[in-house]
């Protein structure tokens, strides 16, 4: 079978590295083609450990396509497309020209997996304002809840216009957490849930993780900014540091200007916290084994993080907030939960693993890496994908 992954970014966060995973896994049995939509393709590629059937196309201006029909792009991509000739396309996420990126991909079997929150909320977010839980745009008014303008306009319009397209293009959606599928379903998709696939090496079979004698270490993998609830996290520990042999660890890039500001602005003040920038997915690997705890401390809804999956894999104790997809992960009994909201729950988990023992720390990582091995495993996630696609 030929098969077509479709991306739009090469390299950025957690959804590209499954989508890596995902050609990783299928062409040990298919032909696997790898399409990307990047503008920064040549600087990206060299991060890419197998660089085997990795085409890319241009997309230009991203501000100009993001609406519109380019008639012009539509053409390129089709004759990619047509020369490729695929049995399968399984598309990914499109955000700089949706409408003529599936409009390109009509007349073939295609299955998209849903990353994101983008397919039932403008805002990508599925939370309000306020910071409350949002079932997404067919069941509030969003300009009423987050406000009227332009921008929301233009965002309600694409999706209601990639609804229709879906709808009539895409065979079936696959959401990797089953939060995401009940949105999905509210919204009239057919769509399954199937897990996404982590690589289980001997490296991480032969990783005896132990709890640091002396200081509790933290660390913080992703984009920084106020969405992803970092801000909230710092404003937190640095009053829970204050009397305790701790650090926090940041790794990502900042979203803005405005978000590096407010980075400096909150941990200036404080030693126990290090801001080590953007690293590649091989650096974050080895990171991750000389840290205690991860955390993930989204106010947005998450899908299915890779940051909470591969510290489990590599056996960090995963502390998280209860929204979206990470309590299905995290479970209740693979790591803690708190209220992103309630500063007091976030100090309280934070002090209830810094007290934590060796035993009850042992106990916890090795549930949690035993999940996701049954769980996430590349042989579980072939058979659960080619049940669709068959």
């Amino acid at each position: 079978m030929k098969i077509l992954i479709v991306n739009e970014l090469l390299i950025s966060g957690g959804a590209e590295q499954s989508c890596l995973k995902m050609k990783k896994l299928l062409q040990k049995h298919h032909d696997v083609i790898y399409l990307t939509f990047d503008n920064d393709f040549e600087k990206k590629i060299n991060e890419v450990e197998d660089k085997k059937n990795i085409l890319n196309i241009k997309l230009g201006d991203k501000r100009i396509n993001r609406f519109i029909f380019n008639i012009f792009l539509y053409m390129k991509i089709r004759k990619k497309i047509k020369a490729i000739n695929p049995d399968k396309i399984i598309l990914n996420n499109l955000s700089s020209s949706p409408i003529t990126q599936l409009k390109a991909m009509k007349g073939y079997d295609v299955y998209q997996i849903i990353r994101d929150y983008y397919a039932v909320c403008p805002k990508s977010t599925a939370i309000k304002n306020d910071y409350s839980v949002c079932k997404g745009y067919k069941f509030n008014n969003c300009c009423k809840i987050c406000g009227k303008s332009l921008k929301m306009y233009m965002r309600l319009y694409l999706i209601r216009r990639m609804e229709k397209l879906r709808k009539k293009i895409v065979k079936k959606l696959i959401s990797p957490s089953e939060k995401l599928n009940e949105y999905l379903l509210d919204c009239g998709y057919d769509s399954c849930c199937i897990n996404n696939p982590m690589d289980i090496n001997e490296e991480c079979k032969n990783n005896d993780k132990q709890l640091n004698e002396g200081t509790r270490k933290y660390v913080y993998l992703g984009a920084v900014n106020e969405i992803k609830g970092i801000f909230k996290l710092i404003e937190v520990f640095n009053d829970f540091a204050k009397d305790k042999d701790v650090n926090l660890t940041i790794i990502g890039k900042c979203s803005e200007k405005s978000d590096e500001e407010m980075l400096d602005n909150y941990i200036k003040d404080n030693e126990k916290i290090n801001y080590l920038g953007y690293k590649t997915h091989k650096e974050v690997v080895e990171i991750l084994k000389s840290f205690d705890f991860i955390v993930v401390p989204s106010l947005w809804i998450e899908n299915y993080p890779t940051t909470a999956l591969e510290g489990m894999l590599y056996k960090c104790f995963v502390i998280g907030s209860n929204r979206g997809g990470i309590p299905e992960i995290v479970g209740k009994d693979r790591g803690l939960l708190f209220n992103i909201l309630d500063n007091k729950d976030i100090e309280n988990i934070l002090n209830q693993t810094y007290n934590m023992n060796k035993d009850e720390y042992k106990e916890t990582i090795e549930r949690a890496y035993k999940y996701v091995c049954e769980n996430n495993s590349y042989e579980r996630y072939y058979k659960n994908i080619m049940n669709i696609l068959q």
